[in-house]
């Protein structure tokens, strides 16, 4: 098979490039290098360099197919640069994705992956799990923007041109290879890390949360797992009738405090992390826990690695020793 990915220079984007590649696909990797990884693959896997926000530079792809499939991943995906820039979020997130789709009609791809995100669901307050039926009420740009991606996506299949799955990615951490990770992300794990690796205390954005122990509960899954979610969802898709569409959480469906997740790396790493906390950041939510069954029903996919396995990579990468 032959796969154009959206986005594959970025930490997702390289753990699926390399298990596509790994399974003898073709992969065209598709990219504008504006995140921290941007990772180099080997001449095999074809690496163009392009916007998807720009129409002209996702024409030039044309010399390069056709593609049996597209993993759509490229986005902007600060919560915090969102709120600064909307207007860009808007270009990248929402037009970049009508491009894409665009770009399907004209060389005629007929399947599409998209990573959306679990910021779509918005702010949720108690601990049950969040399913698919959950309604979409996103409390940040970055969210209003991939609903506004999925509305797109979906109309697509709804027309009959194309078959998708919507894959709702909820807090993606650990790493294959240490230079496979993206130590400057702004989520909670490489924070942490960062920390450590500087000497300075971590501090807890907000301790007043209506949680047991104040701090916000979060689902962490494994970004290997992740990728192997898009290619299990890309060979439910080959198997499927073109006009498919659905949408599936990719979780752990555990949820982990910010103090829990601060315990076990001290006894992972074996060094008690010092610790502050500050003020909360707008639109944080207290829970954000996803039920994983559906992709287990549509697509058999379930995580296989717990929040152990996702600290002791992410500690790799930093190049922190364990027990120390």
């Amino acid at each position: 098979m032959r796969y154009l990915v959206t986005g594959g220079s970025g930490y997702l984007g390289t753990h699926l490039v390399y298990q596509l590649f790994a399974s003898e696909n073709e992969v065209v990797v598709f990219d504008d290098l504006s995140g921290h990884l941007n990772t180099k693959f080997p001449s095999p896997i074809k690496q163009i360099h392009g916007s998807i926000a720009n129409p002209k530079d996702l024409a030039g792809l044309s010399n390069f197919g056709p593609f049996d499939g597209v993993f759509h991943l490229a986005a902007k995906k600060s919560v915090t640069e969102s709120l600064s820039d909307p207007d860009m979020y808007w270009k990248v997130n929402k037009d970049g994705t009508a491009n894409v789709l665009n770009l399907c009609s004209k060389f005629g791809i007929k399947r599409i992956v998209a990573t959306s995100s679990a910021a779509v669901y918005g702010a949720s307050t108690g601990p049950n799990l969040i399913d698919e039926n959950d309604s979409v009420n996103p409390t940040n740009t970055y969210g209003e923007t991939k609903a506004a991606a999925e509305v797109l996506i979906n109309a697509a299949s709804s027309s009959g041109e194309i078959s998708s799955l919507l894959l709702r990615s909820f807090n993606l951490a650990g790493a294959t290879k240490p230079e496979f990770f993206d130590k400057q992300g702004e989520n909670v794990l490489p924070i942490i890390m960062r920390s450590i690796a500087e000497g300075l205390r971590f501090e807890i954005f907000g301790g007043s949360f209506e949680t047991p122990d104040g701090t916000c509960v979060r689902d962490y899954v494994n970004v290997s797992d992740v990728a192997d979610a898009h290619i299990k969802a890309m060979e439910y898709l080959m198997l499927s009738d073109i006009g498919i569409q659905d949408t599936a959480n990719i979780a752990s469906g555990e949820g982990v405090s910010v103090k829990e997740l601060v315990g076990l790396i001290s006894r992972i790493i074996g060094k008690d992390l010092e610790y502050l906390i500050g003020d909360l950041r707008p639109g944080d939510a207290a829970y954000s826990i996803g039920s994983n069954l559906k992709a287990m029903d549509i697509f058999n996919w379930m995580p296989s690695r717990g929040i152990a396995a996702i600290i002791e990579e992410t500690a790799s990468a930093y190049g922190l020793k364990f027990g120390m």
